[in-house]
């Protein structure tokens, strides 16, 4: 779905959230296609979401250490390296796969 027509949606359901009527939330969702029904659930889940858990990592930096591990696991993919199988990665954890 088109980001714009998304946040257009999104946008018009949350002039209706504080205060809806039934006749306006029926008549918001009849218009809906699927797609922007599922935006909107997604939306609603992950602000609830939001609001009750916050975000834990808020205000954390990522070490430095982690930030080149990164970089260079970003750096192998785009040269196409390949990547461990997940059999090998259990192997070398000990772990049955």
């Amino acid at each position: 779905m088109d980001s714009s027509v998304r946040d257009t949606t999104v946008l018009k359901l949350l002039l209706f959230i504080d205060n809806p009527t039934d006749e306006e939330i029926k008549m918001q969702v009849k218009d809906m296609t699927v797609d922007q029904l599922r935006d909107l659930i997604r939306h609603t889940v992950e602000q609830c979401l939001e609001e009750y858990l916050g975000d834990p990592d808020a205000g954390l930096e990522v070490k430095e250490e982690v930030k080149q591990k990164l970089l260079e696991s970003m750096k192998r993919k785009q040269s196409g390296e390949s990547c461990l199988e997940p059999g090998e990665v259990y192997q070398k954890l000990g772990m049955k796969s």
